[in-house]
Formats: structure tokens, sequence, C-alpha cells
């Protein structure tokens, strides 16, 4: 059997474009939070734990042979895979290397993007020439379309690139296999395609590989379950991922494994007793760790030089290759001391009624945070609202001032006081007439506090604030806050794959927003020390409004983005907790702007709705830019009680 060269894979790819599709239903959005959590808890329950080579010694090769003849490539061959090792081995694209950055963006980009347009096409064969359609499989791959397609290539090629890399590779044979990995999977999904797929015929949908991929491609972002920690001596977690991402981490591991397991079983056996040996290579794959025992390397018994024959991967094992005689029952894998999970991937515990919405009354867990009253947070990034105009350069001044946001107050004004569901579900209480005057300031005021605490956050996202996408990203804040006041629906994206997470409880913040701008509460509970500054109770609660609203505009728009920057609610809003004690302190504005503006500004953040990978290094620098907090035992020290 034929390796097929780098050319001819890319030609299996680029054949199977064919023509443009129709726009097509993809079936309802999949949200997996609930079933997710609760195989966590099922697993937690269990007191031991279950051991990743249990099963029977391999089969001689006249077996193996016959095996493999009737082998079928669209079966799923690693089952319940623990959730952490699945949240570990999607950790492979949360902080890439400068190599695997540059083949993603760069070197093999054209070759992932062709990649991404086939599929989508395969995956849909009823798609007929639309001109509408071409325009959304070419969004796909366009640098700034964030989608599960995308999402799921660059993962397959990152987890494929780990063990490929766990042996002595040539260049040549890397790129080559890559290729292969995407040419095989566009035949699978094809031959499947046909007549319902021959392998749906012997099994039940469900357990067909295809409609695994189907179903990962479906599913949304939710709430992130577990955080990765590189090393077990670290404080800050190095990402975090949901459980649309292990499911996408599931679905890949699967495809690769019946990729090499079909492809070449006697190579298959040679390496792994049974099949769960593959989950358990990539497990102590590289990864993030470059400490020599969690290094995969070959056994001892196979010369070094000999590692490299395994690729490519279809072409038979050379005659007299200690890799086809050796001992199958020793691991092929030098062990070098034991590598375990636990520790490295942590469950964020999180209240079932919680799990599916991003809310701002959660709770601190920062140990030197718990003794603090929880309102004092509010009180400080309520500051902003005083001193967001501080340390900026003059000529950049009338830039800062919110616009006039009276034609909306009053249009929203109009929403509330005249629509009678409204005044049902929110009875005015005492004169109408007073409460809707003082409803429409308030209502200035209360975009005017988004528009200053946003402006100032733009900012630390390395970007000067008299840009034009700084206007842009301002806009679409001010809209989202229009449509969650008013529970205006969303239109209907037109976007293929999309990951945007599904929204509940919008009515809670509705309510929520109603009684900050209708509260008395002039009552100053806070002030800032050495200023005077004094912060009400009314305050408060419109910061925690104004907040919740940013939050789940970036949440909402690009939550991968959203999920590398800020990880959970607690960093996003103790990120402004610290920008706010920067605008009080000169000095600490300046060091920090010195420090960190000029390089996180390098990885382009906005406009917030492009994509975002990012190799280690630079990953590495957004968490020192935005968990300034997480190592600062001080940042209350401005905010005392009354």
């Amino acid at each position: 059997m034929l390796h097929p060269s780098s050319d001819s894979a890319r030609t299996s790819i680029e054949r199977a474009g064919g023509m443009a599709p129709q726009i097509f239903h993809q079936g309802n959005p999949i949200d997996l939070t609930e079933a997710w959590h609760g195989n966590i808890e099922a697993e937690s329950s269990k007191k031991s734990k279950e051991s990743l080579r249990e099963g029977s010694y391999p089969v001689e090769a006249s077996a193996i042979q016959q095996e493999n003849i009737h082998l079928k490539k669209d079966a799923i061959y690693i089952r319940e895979i623990q959730p952490t090792i699945s949240a570990w081995i999607c950790s492979a694209k949360l902080g890439v290397t400068d190599s695997l950055y540059k083949e993603i963006t760069e070197k093999n980009e054209k070759d992932i993007s062709s990649f991404i347009k086939s599929l989508a096409l395969k995956l849909n064969p009823s798609m007929n020439q639309n001109q509408q359609a071409e325009g959304l499989i070419e969004e796909l791959t366009s640098p700034e379309s964030s989608n599960n397609l995308k999402e799921f290539a660059h993962l397959l090629w990152c987890v494929n690139s780990i063990f490929i890399a766990s042996f002595k590779k040539a260049d040549e044979h890397y790129i080559n296999e890559q290729l292969s990995v995407q040419a095989w999977l566009l035949n699978l999904v094809e031959e499947s395609g046909k007549g319902e797929s021959v392998s749906m015929q012997a099994q039940d949908a469900e357990e067909s590989l295809i409609n695994l991929l189907r179903k990962a491609l479906a599913s949304r972002y939710s709430a992130p379950i577990y955080s990765i920690y590189r090393n077990l001596d670290t404080v800050l977690p190095n990402g975090v991922v949901c459980p649309s991402q292990l499911l996408m981490t599931e679905t890949v591991i699967n495809i690769l494994a019946s990729y090499y397991k079909s492809q070449n079983m006697n190579k298959w056996k040679s390496l792994f007793q049974q099949d769960k040996d593959f989950l358990e290579a990539l497990r102590r794959s590289k990864g993030w760790n470059s400490g020599p025992s969690q290094i995969l390397r070959p056994t001892t018994e196979i010369e070094n030089e000999e590692s490299i024959n395994f690729f490519p991967w279809n072409e038979r094992i050379p005659d007299g290759s200690m890799i086809g005689t050796r001992n199958q029952r020793t691991v092929f894998f030098g062990i070098r001391g034991d590598f375990d999970t636990e520790g490295r991937v942590m469950l964020i515990k999180r209240p079932r009624e919680k799990r599916n919405t991003s809310v701002i009354d959660f709770q601190l867990k920062q140990k030197w945070f718990l003794s603090e009253h929880p309102d004092k947070l509010w009180a400080l990034i309520s500051s902003i609202e005083t001193y967001y105009g501080n340390f900026i350069r003059e000529p950049l001044n009338p830039l800062l001032h919110p616009p006039d946001f009276e034609p909306m107050a009053t249009q929203l004004t109009i929403w509330r006081f005249q629509n009678p569901e409204n005044l049902q579900r929110y009875p005015v209480k005492y004169d109408y007439k007073y409460v809707r005057n003082k409803f429409n300031r308030d209502l200035q005021r209360m975009l005017g506090l988004i528009w200053k605490i946003h402006s100032r956050l733009l900012e630390s996202f390395g970007y000067e604030l008299d840009g034009n996408v700084i206007l842009e990203e301002q806009q679409g804040l001010t809209k989202e806050f229009f449509r969650l006041l008013t529970l205006s629906n969303i239109p209907e994206s037109n976007k293929l794959y999309p990951q945007t997470p599904i929204l509940q409880n919008s009515i809670d913040l509705q309510r929520k927003i109603i009684e900050a701008l209708e509260m008395d509460g002039e009552t100053v509970i806070y002030k800032i020390k050495k200023r005077v500054h004094r912060i009400t109770r009314k305050e408060i609660a419109m910061s925690k409004v104004a907040v919740e609203v940013m939050l789940i505009y970036y949440w909402r728009i690009n939550t991968p983005k959203w999920l590398q920057i800020f990880q959970d609610e607690e960093g996003f809003v103790l990120n402004l907790a610290q920008l706010a004690t920067r605008l009080i302190s000169k000095k600490s504005f300046e060091r920090i702007k010195e420090k960190h503006y000029k390089m996180i500004g390098q990885i382009r953040i906005l406009p917030w709705k492009n994509y975002l990978i990012e190799a280690d290094e630079r990953s590495v620098n957004i968490k020192r830019s935005f968990y300034l907090y997480r190592t600062s035992k001080s940042i209350f020290a401005k905010v005392d009680f009354k």
C-alpha cells in the first residue's frame, strides 16, 4: 500500500469541494451541560480508578490481518472516556508550540482551510449551488470567523501532532500524515452518506463515528467545568474547558484511533495491547509538559532510527524490523515515572441551577478574598464612573465622553411605561410621573456607566481609545443592553456551525435592570480612601447590572475567546476591579500600562468576534496581563465602609 504524497492528499481534499451549497438546516443546537455534569458526578462517586489496560493480550499476526479485513472505519473504538482525560488532551490546543502555531496560521493554513470547506460540503451532500451558501462556506475559514468546524479541524491537527511527535518524525512524513488523516475522514464521511451509511445499517446512529462528529459540531459552548494546570505547583490555571470542548475532544480521539487502526492493524497492534492504550498514549503525551517524565519515547528495545519507520503509517513494517518481532505484551512507549492528571485537571464547582448561564452572584474562590464583604468588589468597580477619565492623553479626552443616550433612553422609557405587560409584571408603586422621569434619567446614567467601564476595559486590551474598532465594540455593547432589557430575540444567525451558547434566565436580568433603575437606595455605604468619593447602594446595584451586561455580551459574541482570556465570571469581574484600582493611582496605572498594555496589544484581541488561537508564550502573556488580581492581596485596600 502506497502512502499518498502531500500533493495527492491535498488533491483528494480539494476534489471534495464540489459546488457551493444552498443554506441548510443544521438541527437544534445541543446543550451538553447537564449531561456532562451527570457523568462527572457519577465518576466522582467511584471509589477506585479503572485501569486503561484491562483486557486480553493481542492476537497473532494472521488473526490481525483477518480482523483488519472486517474492520469498521465508522465505529467508535474508545468509549466512556473519563472527562478529566478528555479535558487534559483538549489542552493541547490551549497553548500550542510556536511551530504548531505557524503550521495552523501560516505554513499549512491553506491545507486546513481546504479541509474545513470540503468537510462542510461532505457533511451536507444535499447542498446545491447557491451564492449565499457559498459565502457561508468561505466564512468558515475566514480569520474573523469563530465556529465549531474550525475548532474541530484545529484540534484534530493539534492532537495528531502530539501523537506523531512521540516518534522520531521526519517533516515530510509528518505533514503527509496530517493530510492523510484529513483525506481519510473526508472519504469516510462521503461513504457514510451513501444510502444512509452502510455502517449505520449495522449499528444505531448513536454508535456511528460520523454521528458523533455531527453531534460535536452541533454542540454549543456553555460554562466551563474543568480548570487545567500545566504544573502541579502553579496557582493559576492555564486554561478551562466546557462540555462542548470535551465532546469535540472525544470525537477527535476516536477519529484518530479509527484512522490509525483501520489503515494499518499490524502497526496498531504492535503499539497498543488494546484500543484504550491509544488514549493512554495521548494522555501521557508531551502537550504542555516538557519535563522528562511526561515525554513519550519509544521503548529502548527499538532502535531510535527505527521509530521513524512507523511513518508513513500505511506502509508495511519492514522485514526483520524489531517493531514487528518485539514482545507485544511489553508497553511500547517507555514510561519514565508515573504521570497522573489528578491535580492537573480540577472540577469547577458550580451550583446546578447556574450551569447554563453566566451570573454575577458568584462566590469568590481566592482565599484572601473570602474575608472581604462581597459588595466591596462592586463598590470598587462603581468608582470607575468617577475616575474613568484619569490618566488619558489630552487629545483623547473628548473621545472618552459617552454619546448622547437620551434618544435611546426615551425609547426604552416608552417601552417600560406604555407596555401593559411591563406594567403588570413591574407595577409602578407610587407617583407615576416621578418614577417615569427618574427612570429616564437613571437609564441614561446606566448607559453612560457601561460606556465608561467598557472604555477602560478596551484600553487594557492594548488599544488606544480613538480607533474605529473601539467605537464598534461600544456600539455593539449598547445594542446588547437594549436587547437584554427588552428581551428582544437575537436575529437567527445564518452562520454554519455556530458556537453561541444557549442563554437562559434572561427574564431575571431584565428584572435586575429595572429594579436597579427604580431603586431609591441613595444611602452611602462605602467610600474610597483618601478621596471624597462615596458609593451608594443604588450605584452598587447599577454597577452589578452594567458588568453583567458586559459579561453576557463578551460571552455570547465569542465564547471560546472569553474562556481563553477570562476563564470564568470571577476572572472577568475581578479584572475590572483591578482596573478600577489603577485609575485611583497614577503610579500604578503607568506601571501596568508600560509593562502590559503594549504586550497584550500584539495579540490583537479586538474585534472581539474574531477567532483566537495563540502560541504558548503569548497565552502566558494573557495570563500576566489579565490575572494580576490573583497575586494581589491589596485589591480592596482603597475601599472602606463609610
